[in-house]
């Protein structure tokens, strides 16, 4: 132990009951400590626990060398600013969450704030964003206001989607508004086409639309 005291005590543990000084750096395993703090060691350095949570760092020396930052205990991993709550959250599940803690998908991104778009994607010459699936949906999107996916291009496609068994591009809604179709376009150029659908193969149909319903519309175009 260390006691506050002039005298040496020999072979001691350091043991501070009360508060510590170090004008100096400290070293945990290295004689060399290159910071205030400098623990030397693969494998997990510093733990911080409650007794039931516990946050960890993590040196892997496979494969070239790794540095990791997690829980030890089977509970998610949160991340804050300003003292403030958690921003974005990593699962136990392996998903994560900005804007929410409880997401549900590999990637749950929740916008609370009017008019912001909670993934925005640019890119200079590729896609903004992109997706894809094997057997659903590469890019899904759902808005009880405005548009569930929205995309603008300079030069090129806004939206653009490609299927080998299903719709390129599917839309729902079931507002009743010439302006809240399942898949809207606006041309507001000279020239421009809000909606343009392309075939180049006998039997295949550039835009397709059907309806169920006696009073229903599969594609309505208006000038």
């Amino acid at each position: 132990f260390i006691k506050n005291d002039t005298a040496q005590q020999s072979g001691a543990n350091l043991n501070i009951s009360g508060n510590g000084f170090f004008g100096g750096n400290v070293g945990i395993g290295t004689t060399s400590p290159l910071s205030k703090l400098t623990v030397q060691t693969s494998g997990y350095g510093l733990t911080h626990t409650s007794g039931a949570v516990t946050l960890g760092t993590f040196i892997s020396t496979a494969a070239g060398g790794s540095g990791w930052l997690g829980t030890k205990s089977n509970h998610p991993l949160n991340f804050f600013t300003n003292d403030g709550l958690p921003q974005m959250t990593l699962d136990t599940s392996g998903n994560v969450g900005i804007g929410t803690t409880a997401p549900t998908s590999r990637l749950f991104v929740l916008s609370g704030a009017a008019g912001v778009s909670a993934v925005y994607g640019e890119s200079a010459t590729g896609r903004g964003v992109w997706g894809k699936s094997t057997s659903s949906r590469g890019v899904y999107g759902e808005s009880t206001s405005l548009e569930g996916v929205y995309g603008i291009s300079g030069s090129g496609t806004g939206v653009s989607g490609a299927s080998t068994s299903g719709s390129g591009v599917y839309g729902q809604t079931a507002v009743s508004s010439l302006t809240a179709g399942g898949v809207y376009g606006k041309g507001i150029g000279s020239g421009s086409i809000g909606v343009i659908g392309e075939s180049n193969l006998d039997n295949a149909v550039g835009v397709f639309g059907v309806t169920t319903s006696p009073g229903g519309v599969g594609v309505y175009a208006r000038n």
